[in-house]
């Protein structure tokens, strides 16, 4: 609340407030004159040392909130380095974990691969790698017969000829059908080896026994790079 100073000036001091407030007023004047009087006192009996102390009081306070305002950022950074290495270490073991389990499928992959093709290998590529076999060997019998075999056939054949041949060729001349040699039953052989034995209503080519053995379930061997089955 502001209050209304009323005095009166003597003339002595007029002219002097005039030269100093030319500016202003009388009355104005006079009210500056006795402000800045007022304020000139205030400063003249104010404590220097409390500017002193509050400058020291605010830099201890700074320095305190400073002080705690580091600490709590080296914990925060602590811990923040110490979660990277559990996350880190974390990473690792999910890791190996998963290429356990992705060997363990392949195991697994592999094991039903196997089984798989086991039991649906084709037949026929036995049959083409006989026949192909059979090629070779008669494309080069000179490299791959044996020259003893030729001496002892001719010594078995001189010792004791085989007159079921001198029969067979007679009933030729007369006219008679030679039919071919049927195998027993229970002998291993070749599809080749029974095709050639050219049964009556059975297939008339690989393919068609190949299916019948599988159809009639025959026994069957690999033996010697060749397939063998073994008519029930």
């Amino acid at each position: 609340m502001s209050k209304v100073l009323s005095f009166s000036i003597s003339d002595r001091y007029l002219d002097k407030l005039r030269s100093l407030y030319p500016e202003l007023t009388e009355n104005l004047a006079a009210k500056q004159f006795l402000i800045d009087q007022l304020d000139a006192d205030s400063d003249d009996n104010l404590d220097t040392s409390l500017d002193d102390n509050l400058k020291i009081l605010i830099e201890k306070s700074l320095e305190d909130r400073l002080g705690a305002t580091e600490k709590s950022i080296s914990k925060w950074i602590l811990d923040f380095d110490n979660r990277i290495k559990d996350i880190d270490r974390e990473m690792k073991d999910r890791s190996i974990a998963i290429d356990h389990q992705i060997k363990a499928i392949e195991v697994r992959l592999d094991e039903s691969l196997d089984k798989n093709l086991d039991n649906s290998l084709d037949d026929s590529l036995d049959s083409s790698l006989y026949e192909s076999y059979s090629e070779i060997f008669i494309d080069r019998p000179d490299e791959n017969l044996d020259d003893s075999l030729d001496t002892k056939l001719n010594d078995d054949l001189d010792d004791s000829p085989d007159k079921s041949l001198d029969d067979a060729t007679i009933d030729k001349k007369h006219g008679q059908s030679i039919e071919p040699a049927i195998e027993p039953d229970g002998k291993w052989l070749t599809l080749q080896e029974i095709l050639g034995q050219q049964r009556k209503d059975w297939p008339k080519s690989i393919e068609g026994l190949r299916k019948k053995a599988i159809r009639e379930e025959w026994p069957q061997r690999n033996r010697e790079n060749r397939k063998e089955y073994q008519i029930p």
